[in-house]
């Protein structure tokens, strides 16, 4: 049921709460935000944002005000991830598994957790049609909007370094710069800079 207002119906799963959200606002604001970085050479493109939740996990949120807050420097960006593992996202959070586990795709720049600002690049993970990835094309598709603390940041000048670098925070790949990568990828080491804030279903 769509919420508005100041009497939003709530699901509480675990210790997760998310809402339908029914402002026009905020469906254009994200509207506008997915496109603007939207690019035909993926082939998530064609997607559409079709329903937005906000999303609190108490653990993740609970954590973040605790050390990510803390460390500052934040940016709001994309995670992609197959619908197979929303739920335990939801139940639980972002976890970083071992880089050898066998779910584990696009490990270039280390055992972390990966976002762009590009939103077709996370896209492509939420379908299943990023690099490395099995089990074919998914027509709908779900990523979450987060806070992440960037703190200081670091550049890599290739994709051959040893990361993360100690004293620093996050990584910061831009696209097109010294790593070769196309698009820019954001990488954490640590769960408790990350807040998750919305859930968006693409079609």
């Amino acid at each position: 049921t769509p919420v508005t207002g100041a009497t939003p119906k709530q699901t509480k799963m675990f210790e997760t709460t998310l809402h339908l959200v029914d402002d026009g606002n905020i469906y254009d604001r994200f509207k506008k935000v997915y496109q603007s970085t939207r690019q035909s050479i993926h082939s998530s493109s064609n997607l559409n944002v079709h329903k937005i939740y906000k999303v609190e996990i108490d653990k993740m949120s609970t954590a973040y005000e605790n050390y990510g807050a803390k460390v500052g420097n934040t940016m709001e960006l994309w995670h992609g991830t197959r619908i197979g593992n929303l739920l335990s996202i939801l139940k639980g959070g972002y976890v970083i598994p071992p880089s050898n586990s066998s779910h584990c795709t696009g490990r270039l720049l280390g055992n972390g957790q990966y976002f762009s600002d590009q939103s077709t690049k996370s896209l492509n993970y939420a379908t299943g049609s990023a690099p490395g990835q099995r089990g074919g094309y998914e027509q709908f598709a779900f990523m979450f909007w987060n806070t992440v603390a960037m703190g200081k940041m670091y550049e890599p000048k290739s994709l051959n370094e040893r990361l993360p670098v100690p004293g620093y925070d996050s990584v910061f790949a831009r696209g097109g710069g010294y790593t070769t990568l196309r698009n820019n990828e954001m990488v954490v080491y640590r769960t408790d800079q990350i807040n998750p804030t919305y859930l968006i279903e693409f079609r």
